[in-house]
């Protein structure tokens, strides 16, 4: 994670953006996954926390599981790798047992490559109706197989904008979830903040007696970015 603090106008967002453009050239594989989210937070109302955090898991679902049903939908040869491997490790696919299950049965081999991505993501769809940062660290475990696939040709890059417009313990819980996520898969997230939204931040680790979350730090002055 990657705090990019300044002022009004110092060029956080734009510098993120252009950050984002140069990774994209890196990822012009025909096999690489690059998927870009970007969060802009502009609450409705006073949002209590858990409503934040409900409603940041239920945005970045919808976007992984739309990438993901593409990336297949294009690469169906995935879907049969990724078939044999949650056969060969029912542990740690076990959020696929029922994939897993219905794999073990001659009719799934008579389904399409279509017929079978349809099955994955209604599978991946149910899970999220009954928990959403279960279904999302499902889709995870598919993506760690595609970076091991694509010998690294696979990456997150968030784009966390406006969240000075949510409440500090509402900013610091989704930092915390984006780390949750990232012991599933690598996520680089850049966070644009005013430097007083940094300040109340230092405050609340003060508060907590711990630092909430690990990140890196780019300080802008004026309009250039200070290492």
């Amino acid at each position: 994670t990657y705090f990019m603090a300044g002022g009004m106008g110092s060029g956080k967002t734009s510098t993120a953006k252009y950050v984002i453009d140069q990774i994209e050239k890196r990822f012009k594989d025909s096999d690489a996954f690059l998927q870009k989210f970007t969060f802009n937070f502009n609450p409705d109302g006073n949002e209590t926390t858990e409503v934040v955090l409900r409603r940041f898991n239920a945005d970045f679902f919808d976007k992984l599981i739309t990438n993901l049903s593409e990336y297949l939908f294009h690469r169906p040869a995935r879907i049969n790798e990724f078939v044999t491997r949650i056969l060969e490790d029912t542990d740690k696919y076990s959020p696929y047992s029922k994939i897993i299950t219905a794999c073990r049965n001659d009719s799934w081999n008579r389904l399409t490559d279509n017929q079978k991505r349809e099955e994955i993501m209604n599978h991946l769809y149910q899970k999220a109706d009954l928990d959403t940062p279960k279904a999302i660290r499902a889709i995870m475990l598919f993506l760690d197989f595609i970076y091991n696939r694509t010998k690294g040709k696979d990456l997150i890059v968030m784009l966390i904008d406006n969240i000075d417009t949510i409440g500090i313990e509402a900013q610091i819980q989704v930092c915390l979830e984006i780390a949750k996520y990232n012991e599933e898969k690598s996520i680089k997230c850049l966070i644009p903040v005013r430097r007083a939204t940094l300040k109340r931040y230092e405050n609340y680790e003060k508060k907590i007696g711990k630092q909430a979350h690990h990140y890196n730090l780019i300080i802008f002055r004026r309009h250039d970015p200070v290492f």
